[in-house]
C-alpha cells in the first residue's frame, strides 16, 4: 500500500536505518531515487554509501549530524543538500522523515527524498537580484536599516553607515539598541516584546522626529519611520533614517531638542549647567540672597521598574516632572540629571532653614501616592544641596557637591537633606582617591607588614601578630582608612591573598632564622575575604608550597562575619583546623556579641579589645567587662589575650583578673621584620 502511495507522489520514498552499533542502511526506496541520483537502487540497497559519498563533505558532516539529533530526540529529520550524479550534473534534494526506535535497538525513518534543484536555483538568482537591490538601497540619500523581530540588526547601506559612523560589520548581529539613547534603550526591548504579543504599534508605521548616538557619541536628530515586512517566513523591521542637522530651522529649535529631556519634558542636564554657569557670574545685584541647587533622588526606585515594569517606571518620573513643574514654578531650571534624580535651581537662598523648608514643601507633594494602574507607588526622596557662594566655583563643582552631599543622605538619613561642606568633599576626594590607588596594579609593592609581638607577663614570647601597612607616594595611609573601602571594591581579596603568602613566608624566614625558637604569627582576616569560595583551599596551597608548619599560622576573626552562616563558618574553620591552624576572635564584646556561636565554633582564643584595656581601673565598667570576658574564655577552655596594653598598672590589672597574654606598646611597638630579634621562648 504505501508503494501504491508512494507512486503518486513526485518524490522518491524511503527506509533508512541505523543499528546501535552504527552501521546504516536503506531498508527500501522508491524508483525514482535512480532518477534523481543516477545510481541504480539495488546498488544504494547493499550500500548507502553509494549516495552519502557523493554529497560535498561540508554536507555529509551536517547530514550525519542532523541523522544523530533525530535519533536522539526521537524528531523528524529535514535537511536540503547536493549530490553530484556520476553523468557530472549536481541537484539540489530535501529529504524529511520520521524515526522509529525498534524493539531491537534499530532506529527507522520512513520519509520522502524530492528534487527541489529547480528551487535552489531561483533561490540563486534572487540572491542575485537581492545583489542588484542592495546596489540601489546603497545610493539612496535617506539611511536605511533592518533588524529581525527581536531588534538585531540585519543591514545598514552606505547611508547609514556614513550617519552612523559605524561599518555594517561592527553592528550586525547586535541590537539596535546600541544607536539609541539611553532613555530608549531602556524600553526598546519592552516594546519590541509588546508589538510582538499583542501587535499594538505605537511607532511602527508612524513617523517622528528622534535622536540616535553615532560612534562617536553624537546624538543626532532624525526623521524616523519603521515597517515591518516578512521574509522567508520570518518577520523583519526595515527603518529609514532622514537627517534633519541641515532642515532644523534655526539654532535655537537645534538647542531646545538638545536641552530638553524627551521623556518628562524638563530640561536636562546640560541645560543646568548652563544656568547654574550664568548664575555663578550674575552680578549680587540681581538676586536678593544666593542661588542654591537641590538635588532630589527617588529612593529604592530601581523596585518600581523590577516590580512593575520599565514603562511603570517611566510613568513615576512623568508624574514627578509634572508635579516639580507645579510646586516649583518659581524655580530658575528644573531638569532631570539621571535615571531617578532630579535638580531644581532656586533664587534669593537667606539661610539654611529656608531651603530646609522648600525641601518639605516639595516633598510635602511629590510624595502623595502615584497611581500606576495595578497598585499606587508610594516613593521617598533625599537630597542633596549646595549653596552657590563662591564666583571660584564651575557648574560641574556645583553639581559634584550636590551629589556628594545627597550621596550622604542616601547613607545616612534616607528622606531627609543634607548641604555640602568642605570637609565633607574632603573626605569623599580621599576615598574615592584611595579607592583608585587600590585598584593600581602596582598596589601590592606598596604594602608591607610590621610585627607586634604577643607576650606572657614574665616576657615569654607566644609569637606576633602582623599588621598590615601602605605607603603610596610617600604618605602612610591608615588600615581603617583603606580597609573598609577595599571591602567594597573587592580588592581586600588581592591584599588577602597576599597577606597569606606573606605570613607563610615569615613563618618559613623565622624557622631558618631562628631554628630553636618557635613562634606563632597572628594574621586579621576580613570577613569579605573569608567568605571566598576558594579560601581553605588558598591557605592550604600557601602552607604546601612553603612547607611551614601550619599549627604557628593563627587566623583573627572578628564578630562581624558570624553575621553570616554560621554553617558555613564552622564548615571552613573546620577544615582548616584539620591543618593545624587555630583561631581567634579578635575585638570581643564590641560587635555582634552573641554567645551562642562561641560553643560552635572551633576556636582557641579571645581577644580583648583595646578600647576595654584603655584606662583600665577596679572600679571602672571596663574591668567589669574584661572580668567577665576572661571568666567566660576560662570556662569555655579558650585562651584570651588582651590588645592594647600600655602601662604596668594596666598589665597588673589584667594579670589580677586572671590574664595570661598580652599585646601593646608595654612589650614592644610593631617593627619590620629586619629589626625583629630572637624572642624569649619558654
Amino acid at each position: 500500500m504505501l508503494e501504491n502511495f508512494a507512486a503518486l507522489t513526485p518524490g522518491a520514498f524511503y527506509r533508512y536505518a541505523i543499528r546501535p552499533d552504527g552501521d546504516h542502511y536503506f531498508v527500501e526506496l522508491g524508483d525514482r531515487i535512480e532518477q534523481f541520483v543516477g545510481v541504480d537502487k539495488s546498488e544504494l540497497l547493499k550500500d548507502a554509501n553509494l549516495l552519502f559519498n557523493r554529497l560535498p563533505s561540508e554536507h555529509q558532516q551536517e547530514l550525519f549530524q542532523r541523522v544523530v539529533d533525530s535519533a536522539q530526540q526521537q524528531a523528524e529529520f529535514h535537511y536540503v543538500f547536493s549530490v553530484e550524479r556520476p553523468d557530472g550534473k549536481t541537484v539540489w534534494l530535501e529529504a524529511r522523515s520520521t524515526p522509529e526506535l525498534k524493539a531491537n535497538g534499530d532506529v527507522l525513518w520512513t520519509g520522502f527524498v524530492y528534487d527541489v534543484t529547480a528551487r535552489e536555483r531561483a533561490t540563486e538568482k534572487l540572491n542575485s537580484h537581492l545583489s542588484n537591490v542592495n546596489h540601489v538601497l546603497n545610493n539612496m540619500h535617506d539611511a536605511i536599516i533592518t533588524t529581525d523581530a527581536h531588534g538585531k540588526v540585519l543591514y545598514l547601506n552606505q547611508s547609514a553607515e556614513e550617519l552612523l559612523g559605524f561599518q555594517l560589520s561592527e553592528l550586525k548581529g547586535e541590537n539596535i539598541k546600541q544607536v539609541m539613547p539611553q532613555h530608549h534603550k531602556r524600553r526598546h526591548d519592552n516594546y519590541m516584546a509588546s508589538y510582538r504579543e499583542t501587535r499594538q504599534a505605537q511607532i511602527i508605521g508612524s513617523t517622528r522626529s528622534v535622536e540616535v548616538v553615532s560612534k562617536s557619541q553624537e546624538y543626532i536628530p532624525v526623521e524616523l519611520r519603521i515597517c515591518e515586512y516578512v521574509e522567508n517566513g520570518a518577520l523583519r523591521f526595515m527603518g529609514t533614517l532622514r537627517d534633519l542637522r541641515p532642515t532644523i530651522a534655526s539654532k535655537e529649535a537645534l538647542d531646545s531638542l538638545r536641552s530638553t529631556d524627551p521623556l518628562t519634558g524638563l530640561k536636562n542636564r546640560s541645560a543646568l549647567l548652563s544656568h547654574i554657569t550664568y548664575c555663578l557670574n550674575a552680578p549680587t545685584s540681581k538676586t536678593s540672597g544666593h542661588y542654591c541647587l537641590l538635588s532630589l533622588d527617588v529612593d529604592d526606585f530601581r523596585f518600581i521598574n523590577e516590580g512593575f515594569g520599565v514603562n511603570r517606571g517611566d510613568d513615576v518620573l512623568v508624574e514627578i516632572g509634572q508635579r516639580l513643574q507645579r510646586v516649583a514654578a518659581d524655580a530658575i531650571c528644573i531638569a532631570r540629571i539621571q535615571e531617578d534624580e532630579f535638580g531644581i535651581l532656586i533664587n534669593g537662598v537667606q539661610n539654611r532653614a529656608q531651603v530646609e523648608a522648600y525641601y518639605e514643601r516639595l516633598k510635602d507633594e511629590l510624595q502623595a501616592p502615584i497611581d500606576l494602574g495595578v497598585a499606587d507607588s508610594s516613593i521617598r526622596l533625599s537630597a542633596g544641596a549646595c549653596v552657590l557662594v563662591s564666583s571660584d566655583m564651575t557648574s560641574m563643582d556645583v553639581l559634584h557637591h550636590c551629589e556628594v552631599a545627597l550621596g550622604l543622605s542616601k547613607q545616612r538619613n534616607r528622606g531627609g537633606l543634607n548641604f555640602y561642606e568642605a570637609s565633607l568633599g574632603d573626605s569623599y576626594r580621599s576615598s574615592a582617591l584611595i579607592d583608585q590607588k587600590l585598584k593600581s596594579p602596582y598596589l601590592l609593592s606598596e604594602l608591607f607588614l610590621e610585627f607586634q609581638p604577643q607576650m606572657q607577663a614574665d616576657g615569654i614570647a607566644l609569637g606576633y601578630e602582623a599588621l598590615l601597612r601602605w605607603r603610596s607616594d610617600g604618605d602612610l595611609i591608615r588600615p581603617d582608612e583603606f580597609i573598609p573601602i577595599a571591602e567594597r571594591n573587592g580588592a581586600i581579596v588581592t591584599i588577602g591573598e597576599w597577606l597569606i603568602e606573606q605570613a607563610c613566608q615569615f613563618l618559613l624566614w623565622h624557622q631558618r632564622t631562628f631554628p630553636a625558637r618557635e613562634t606563632r604569627l597572628s594574621i586579621n582576616i576580613s570577613p569579605v575575604q573569608f567568605q571566598q569560595a576558594n579560601f581553605v583551599q588558598i591557605i592550604a596551597e600557601a602552607v604546601k608550597r612553603t612547607g611551614i608548619d601550619a599549627r604557628f599560622l593563627h587566623l583573627e576573626l572578628t564578630e562581624r562575619l558570624l553575621i553570616e552562616s554560621t554553617d558555613h563558618i564552622v564548615e571552613k574553620m573546620s577544615a582548616l583546623s584539620a591543618l593545624g591552624i587555630t583561631f581567634s576572635l579578635d575585638d570581643f564584646g564590641t560587635g555582634y556579641s552573641s554567645l551562642g556561636y562561641l560553643s560552635r565554633l572551633p576556636l582557641a582564643e579571645l581577644k580583648i579589645d583595646k578600647s576595654f584595656v584603655r584606662n583600665l581601673e577596679p572600679t571602672s565598667s571596663n574591668y567589669r567587662i574584661v572580668e567577665a570576658i576572661i571568666l567566660l574564655s576560662q570556662s569555655l577552655g579558650l585562651n584570651v589575650i588582651a590588645e592594647g596594653v600600655e602601662t604596668e598598672a594596666e598589665l597588673a590589672l589584667l594579670k589580677r583578673l586572671g590574664c595570661v597574654y598580652y599585646q601593646g606598646y608595654y612589650f614592644g611597638r610593631p617593627v619590620e621584620r629586619e629589626q625583629l630579634t630572637a624572642p624569649q621562648m619558654g
